[in-house]
């Protein structure tokens, strides 16, 4: 199972908790921020393997207007684009 996250710390962190929960020994944590094309391509270019479910739950409001890496902003970026790509 793998844990895309924003903060691999906290990913890593997390991906212990529900194996110390769990017992799963299969958890990875991959740096992934839906407002970072970069990030997508190369989370989606390290992928390997099937793809039975994905849960798409980042989301941002009302932050001020502000460009993120590409020229996007960081709002329609975050809950519009990063999820389709």
């Amino acid at each position: 199972m793998t844990l895309a996250v924003r903060n691999t710390d906290v990913g890593e962190r997390a991906a212990a908790d529900i194996q110390t929960t769990t017992g799963r020994d299969d958890l990875r944590a991959a740096r992934l921020d839906l407002a970072d094309r970069s990030t997508i391509d190369a989370f989606t270019a390290d992928w390997t393997g099937p793809l039975h479910i994905l849960v798409n739950n980042a989301g941002v409001m009302a932050l001020p207007s502000a460009p993120r890496p590409g020229g996007l902003e960081s709002q329609f970026a975050t809950n519009h684009l990063g999820h389709a790509l």
